[in-house]
This record gives C-alpha cells, structure tokens and sequence, in this order.
C-alpha cells in the first residue's frame, strides 16, 4: 500500500475517492435543509479541531483519522454543492475569452510617477479601506459558514489591542513597509489569540466559583442592562405598549404635534425646537430614547392631522412622507452624522397617525445650530435642558464621552 501511495498518486486518487463516495451519496439524500446543517456542523467541527490541535495535543488516533476523513468529506461536498463538478480534477480550459470591464483615462497624474514605488523605496503605504464591522462580519459569516455576531468580535477586537500594545510589534510596526509587517504576524496574532482565550476562560471560572464577585459584578452591569433593554424593547414593541398614563420616563417622551401649536391654533416654531430639542438630548445620552408624535402628555392619542394640514404640498404627496421629509429637514440643525442615529414609523390608533421616532446614543456629543447659536442639550430624569456654562458643559462632555 506505502508503494501504491508513493508511485501511483493517479490511483491513490481514485481509492480515496471510492471510499468517500457512500458518504457523499448519504448527504445527497438529505433535504436542502438537512444539508446545510450537515456541512455547518462538519465545518465547525473541521476548523475547532485544527485550532484546538495546535494547543493540546491528541493522542487519540481514531480521533485524528476522524479529522481527516472529515475534511476530505468537507470538500467534495463543497465540490458537489456546485453541480457535482470536481473542479480539482475534471476541468481543463481549453478556451479563453478577453471582455472589457471598463473603459477611461488610465494616464498618470501630472508630475509622474512615485518613482519610490517602482524602485524599492518606501513610496506610499496603501491604505487599508475602512468597512463597517457589521460588514465585515456579514462577509465573514457568508465565507466561513459561522454564525458570529457584533458582541462576539468583542474577542478580536481584544486581541488587535493586545498586539497594539507590544512593545515588539511596535517596533516591528515601525520598522517595516505593510507587507513585510504582515508576513510575520500570523503566529503573533494566533499566540495571543490563545492567551485570550485562557485569559476569558480563567475569568468566567473564578466569577462562576465566587457568588460575592457575581452579585458585585451584576450590581455594576445591571441598571446597563436593564436601560439597554428597556430601550431596545421601545424599539420594536407594539405600539401601544408605550401609550400609557404617565408612560413618560427618562428614555420615553411625548409631544402632541411636530409643529402645530395646540393652544394658539396655528404653525409654530416653537413646537419644532421642542421635538429637536428633545432629540438631541436622546442623541446625547447614554442609552439613546424614544420619542411619540402625535401623544398628549398623559398618554392620549392627538394624532397628526393637524400637522398634515400645515404642508402646501399635501395633494401632492403622501402626508406622512411630507412629515418624514419635514422631520429629516429639521435634524439639519444636529448635523448629518447626528442625523444618521434617528429612525421613524407610523401607526394608526383610534383612527389616528402617531409617529415612533427612535433615537440612537451618539458616540460624540450632538450640538443643535441654529444660526450663530450652538446648544447641548443633556437628558436628565424628568426633562431635556440646555448646558450653557462652558466648564459644566466640558465636565458632562468629558464624562460622557472622555
């Protein structure tokens, strides 16, 4: 047999195959839904032993020809989830066909090239292009078939700033052009993706064996959880849930109108200041709130008809897309990133529009302009005010966002 597999590679391929077959034959029998749970499984499975291989060592044969057999399995059902193809071994090209992708000027900028580049000095370090983390995460997920979330990348995020704060990777950093950085920190970033995870599992088992070092633990992170929640929960609720006598709190309010004025019976600005105003001091807290247009103060339903009929446009477009575009013109005032954390809905009670506006924290403090004016405004427990004096703005600013 060590003949056949050292002479005869052709034939070696082709026992493997044969043995793989009856597996393969079993996943095809599976439903759509049975198979990709079986390659999900079969993935993890593959990727956990080979990191897990790494740092303890299995003695266990059975367990190792497990493995392999496994990972072989792993990649004809890639191949078979493309048709049945083995792109490996039954393709051969045999044509090739030119398309043009683009068409422009692909002349150099004046002055020349960066000779740098060319010669091997230190010309320009590309940048890297910054994507989003849910993105990315998106992406991961799509390519490794994981299943991985924000708050699950927290891990990686650790290990980064781990590196970050080595003095060796430091210099390395400083040493080197981006490529050659990059070619030596596999290990480094592997070995302390290790030191992290002994480091998380030490920290779980001493806070499961110690209830005092829980109860300390769970007085901290509660009120957090319980804001975050109450908040989330705002979010996406039924709507009625929020209406309610004296339902205001400090991550709830309502305002009748957008900007009819109720008691003079005519458009306001002031009613408009109001809403931005209550917005921004959402914007500048730490969990973010909830808004209701269109509830009086003790939680009965006004509705927005009265702010409908302020828009000259009305017969022309929708009345809640005219009071959407109103609002968004309104949030001008906060700035477009500000702008960015607010979202909003419609729901129909007793007959009557109401609008939920949500409201996300900001991660930099949020000022309303109004002409030469510029306001924070801060959310407190019973009402949203204005800090004018300069150093008690700077000290809630630098508590808040450091």
């Amino acid at each position: 047999m060590i003949g056949l597999l050292l002479t005869d590679p052709e034939k070696n391929h082709e026992r493997i195959h044969s043995v793989m077959q009856p597996a393969v034959q079993r996943f095809g029998a599976l439903s759509k839904e049975g198979q990709d749970e079986f390659r999900d499984v079969l993935t993890r499975f593959t990727r956990v032993y080979a990191f897990l291989s790494q740092v303890v060592s299995f003695t266990d044969i059975k367990l190792e020809r497990g493995y392999l057999f496994c990972r072989r399995l792993l990649q004809l059902l890639k191949r078979e989830s493309l048709g049945g193809v083995d792109l490996g071994d039954s393709v051969e090209l045999t044509h090739l066909r030119m398309e043009k992708q683009w068409e422009g000027d692909a002349s150099l900028d004046e002055g020349g090239p960066d000779v740098g580049t060319f010669y091997g000095g230190s010309g320009r370090t590309p940048l890297v292009e910054e994507v989003p983390l849910s993105e990315i995460i998106k992406r991961f997920n799509e390519r490794f078939g994981i299943g991985i979330s924000e708050n699950d990348a927290v891990v990686f995020d650790q290990v980064d700033a781990d590196l970050v704060a080595d003095e060796e990777i430091q210099m390395q950093a400083g040493a080197n052009e981006l490529e050659r950085f990059m070619a030596g920190l596999d290990a480094q970033w592997q070995s302390q993706l290790i030191n992290r995870m002994k480091l998380n599992e030490e920290l779980v088992l001493t806070t499961l064996d110690n209830p005092e070092l829980q109860a300390a633990w769970l007085e901290r992170s509660g009120p957090k959880i319980y804001a975050q929640a109450k908040v989330a929960r705002q979010r996406t609720c039924p709507i009625g849930e929020l209406i309610q006598p004296d339902g205001e709190t400090s991550f709830l309010e309502y305002k009748s109108t957008l900007r009819w004025d109720v008691n003079r019976g005519e458009k306001s600005k002031v009613m408009e200041d109001a809403v931005v105003k209550t917005i921004a001091g959402f914007a500048n807290s730490k969990y973010g709130g909830t808004l209701l247009v269109g509830v009086t103060d003790d939680g009965g339903i006004y509705g927005l008809e009265a702010d409908y009929a302020t828009f000259s446009k009305r017969g022309e477009r929708g009345d809640r897309d005219l009071w959407g575009q109103h609002l968004k013109n309104l949030l001008d005032r906060l700035g477009k990133s500000a702008a960015t954390l607010v979202d909003w809905d419609f729901f129909t009670i007793e007959g009557e529009d109401i609008c939920r506006v949500s409201i996300d924290p900001s991660d930099h403090p949020v000022y309303e302009t109004k002409g030469d004016e510029s306001v924070f405004w801060w959310r407190t427990p019973v009402s949203t005010d204005a800090i004018k004096d300069e150093e008690e703005r700077d000290r809630v600013i630098a508590r808040g966002w450091g």
